[in-house]
């Protein structure tokens, strides 16, 4: 069994268990201490515990670091590399912010530009905190399926029909973990 943490009471959970229950998996989506966890395993996942020590652990920000407690590998939104980030384990660092501001938003009478572009807002805090953070996990879903836990068809299938914005960005992640990869090996 593997277990999977996102920061943050989130959604992305249902979209995790649903894409790997449509590949014949077993699983368990829940919230638990302002965390949503997934389990995953291909035989019937018996734990009940609501208590996790995640395998993966996603980060929206690079300053959860210091909270989180994972044995395995941390997944976190950050443009600076792992590298930088001055931590021991394995952790794997992706730009889902950068994702996320490119995918076009519905414009409100004018006032809302196409295109959420950090030069064009004088408080990027408040956007990211408003926009932006409640999808970043949904997009870092990407990295999941980078990790070959479920396919990235299975993520992008449900996600089309819950948050069909959120898929070109999803799959962009996947796509930039997998040249790391490939990069890795070399």
């Amino acid at each position: 069994m593997i277990e999977i943490g996102f920061h943050g009471k989130d959604k992305c959970v249902e979209i995790l268990a649903s894409a790997a229950f449509k590949e014949g998996k077993f699983c368990q989506a829940f919230v638990s201490d302002g965390w949503s966890f997934c389990r995953i395993d291909d035989k019937p996942v018996r734990t009940r515990s609501l208590e996790c020590c995640p395998d993966i652990a996603i980060l929206n920000d690079e300053r959860l670091l210091t909270e989180v407690e994972c044995d395995g590998i941390v997944i976190v939104n950050s443009p600076n590399p792992p590298e930088e980030l001055k931590l021991f384990g394995d952790v794997v660092s992706v730009d889902a912010t950068r994702h996320v501001l490119d995918i076009p938003s519905p414009s409100l009478n004018g006032n809302v530009p196409d295109t959420f572009h950090v030069r064009q807002y004088d408080d990027m805090e408040l956007v990211l905190e408003l926009v932006a953070k409640p999808v970043i996990n949904t997009v870092m879903l990407g990295a999941i399926a980078a990790l070959k836990i479920v396919s990235m068809q299975s993520i992008a299938d449900v996600m089309r029909v819950k948050n069909p914005k959120l898929v070109n960005a999803a799959w962009e992640i996947y796509k930039e973990l997998e040249r790391k990869q490939e990069l890795a090996e070399l």
